[in-house]
Formats: structure tokens, C-alpha cells, sequence
């Protein structure tokens, strides 16, 4: 990375004030029960873990509003709950987040998707998923439309957060995105959907690479190198960049008629990859509205990523500890190059 590089993220950083984003997606709460343990049950050869605290944070597409939100950015994120106390304490936490609520809507035919994680001395037990992924009903989906519709115009870019929980289905998405693309808005997916095809037509689309096999066609494409899969998903989707994320090796960029980019990811101790994915969606959106072009934004994405994943818990990072990582990599012993090497 050069000077002009390091000059141009540094500049998209701070443009992050002035930037709006709609989060569109399966919104979730995430409760963190933490404790100790130094025994086996005796009714089960389980460990018995003694409850010190519980935490609760925005989780899902709430997350990724709230990563936008730390870094400086307007947010506004739209999505369902159910009518239930979960769903009550997510709109506290939403809040006191500076997330504003208006657009989250409740169905009482469905719980509020919350992710529960035991955690003893550091390190995650067990995860206890309440959820229904079912489609969202019609009404829900028209309540989704109209505040889109209504915010649409006074945005800078979309997030559209699919966890497959059932709000981005298939019926919503045709509807929305040729509204949202007619308004000439940046479209950012982060998917977990077993296709990409409703997603026709945005700008980008980030994935793991798990994923990014899964719906490739999973055991097909098992022996194929990273480059193979992404022109295959490239090749059946319209959009404009591809981003392939790849755990301890980074994240790999994909963009028609381009080479691949590969972007190493830089070491550091990890404690946590919650949320992870969430953080590189949101910086790499933020960079792509302040002027960065794909491979810049998720250079930075990848900083970001490498910040985060030394927190415990889905965490966050704010534009001052972007600023020194950045410096860091830059300036330090320790320097993250842009590669065209292929990463197989």
C-alpha cells in the first residue's frame, strides 16, 4: 500500500460523519450468559457453569446497524421482532444505541430472533438458538416497504443483512430491490441465503467462503480453488463485486473482467469472530459511499475485521481505532500488501 492508498482510506474515515445508511434485514438480540465453571453436573457429563453476568446487544442486521453507528455514520434499519419481552429489550438496546426504532416492525406470529451464548473463563459453551425463519407475512412485508420508501431518498447507500431468518425473501426482495435500484442507490448484501439469484443486480455481495460453496452447489465445488468459486458466483449474478471472506487469509475480491485481489488477513490474537462479518459489510459500505473503489473499501474492511476480532463478543469498531490501525499497518513493523496471488 502507498502513500495515495493510505491518503485516500484515511480521507474515506472521516467522510463517515456525513454518510446515511439503511440496514435492511433479519434483525436479532444476542445474550451473553457469563460465568464460571469448575465442575461436571452430575446429571449429565456436562460442565455446570456458575452465572457471574448477562449481557444483551443488538445482533443480526442490528449489529450491523450498530457497527455503522459507531463508526460515525446516520443509521436507520428496518426489520422484525415479535411481540415478545426480547423484542422489547432489543428496542431498549437499539436506543441507547442511537439506533432509531421507527422502522422495526413486530409479528406476533413469530419470536425475536435471539441468539443466546454460554461463555466460561473467555470461551463459548454452547449457543441456544429461539427463532422462526418462515417468510414474513404480506403485511409485514408492505409495513417494510412503505418506511423504505419513505427513507430511500435521503440515503447514501443499503445493507441488506440476510441471516435467512425470512424477512429478505424471496417476494420482498423482487419487490424492493427495483425500488430501491431505480433511485440509483448503492446495494450492498451480506448473505447467508442458499442463493444469491434474488440479489440480482446490486453492487455487491459478501460472503464467507462456507458459503460461498454451499450455494455454489456444496460437495460440486469442494476441491475448487477460491478463484474457481468466484467466477462461478460471479458469472451467474450480476453484480459488480464479489467479496469472498477467508478467515485466517483475508478476504478476496472478485470484480468482472478484473483479476482477482487477495488481501491477507493481518495476525493478530484471536479471542472472537463474532460479528466479524458484520464489521467488514459495514466498513466496506462505508468506504464504497465515501469514494473508495471496491478493493480500497475492503482493504479497509479487512483492518476492521483484524480489530474486532480481538474483542470478546459481537464488538465494534469506532473510527478512532480504525485511524490507528491503519497507521499502524502503514506505518509499523508490520504492513498488510495488496496481492494478485492466487489463494487456493
Amino acid at each position: 500500500m502507498d502513500r495515495k492508498n493510505y491518503s485516500d482510506l484515511s480521507k474515506a474515515i472521516e467522510k463517515f460523519n456525513s454518510v446515511k445508511i439503511l440496514v435492511i434485514g433479519d434483525v436479532m438480540l444476542d445474550e451473553y450468559i457469563k460465568g464460571k465453571t469448575n465442575r461436571i453436573s452430575p446429571e449429565a457429563p456436562v460442565v455446570v457453569v456458575q452465572v457471574e453476568e448477562k449481557e444483551y446487544v443488538p445482533g443480526g442486521a442490528a449489529n450491523v446497524a450498530k457497527n455503522i453507528r459507531d463508526l460515525g455514520a446516520k443509521v436507520y434499519l428496518t426489520g422484525v421482532i415479535g411481540k415478545d419481552n426480547k423484542g422489547i429489550l432489543l428496542k431498549e438496546k437499539l436506543k441507547g444505541n442511537s439506533i432509531p426504532i421507527i422502522g422495526i416492525k413486530e409479528d406476533s406470529l413469530r419470536p425475536t430472533t435471539t441468539k443466546t451464548r454460554i461463555i466460561a473463563h473467555h470461551q463459548q459453551i454452547v449457543r441456544i438458538d429461539e427463532e422462526k425463519t418462515e417468510e414474513i407475512q404480506e403485511k409485514t412485508i408492505k409495513e417494510l416497504i412503505t418506511f423504505i420508501v419513505k427513507k430511500i431518498n435521503g440515503i447514501d447507500g443499503v445493507i441488506m443483512s440476510d441471516y435467512a431468518k425470512g424477512c429478505l425473501n424471496r417476494k420482498f426482495l423482487k419487490r424492493i430491490i427495483p425500488i430501491i435500484l431505480q433511485r440509483k442507490k448503492l446495494i450492498v448484501v451480506d448473505s447467508k441465503a442458499d442463493s444469491f439469484k434474488p440479489y440480482f443486480g446490486v453492487a455487491a455481495i459478501i460472503c464467507n467462503e462456507k458459503e460461498a460453496r454451499a450455494v455454489c452447489g456444496g460437495e460440486i465445488v469442494k476441491e475448487k480453488s477460491i478463484s474457481e468459486l468466484g467466477r462461478i458466483l460471479l458469472k451467474g449474478i450480476n453484480c459488480q463485486a464479489l467479496l469472498i471472506t477467508l478467515g485466517e487469509k483475508g478476504i478476496a475480491v472478485f470484480q468482472k473482467r478484473k483479476k482477482p485481489v487477495y488481501i491477507p488477513a493481518i495476525a493478530q490474537e484471536v479471542y472472537d469472530v463474532t460479528g466479524a462479518g458484520d464489521t467488514v459489510t459495514s466498513v466496506f459500505t462505508l468506504g464504497v459511499v465515501s469514494g473508495l473503489n471496491f478493493v480500497d473499501a475492503s482493504y479497509l474492511a479487512n483492518i476492521a475485521a483484524g480489530e474486532v476480532i480481538k474483542k470478546v463478543g459481537a464488538s465494534t469498531v469506532t473510527q478512532l481505532e480504525l485511524h490507528r490501525s491503519l497507521e499502524r499497518n502503514f506505518y509499523g513493523k508490520t504492513k498488510v500488501f495488496i496481492s494478485n496471488k492466487k489463494n487456493s
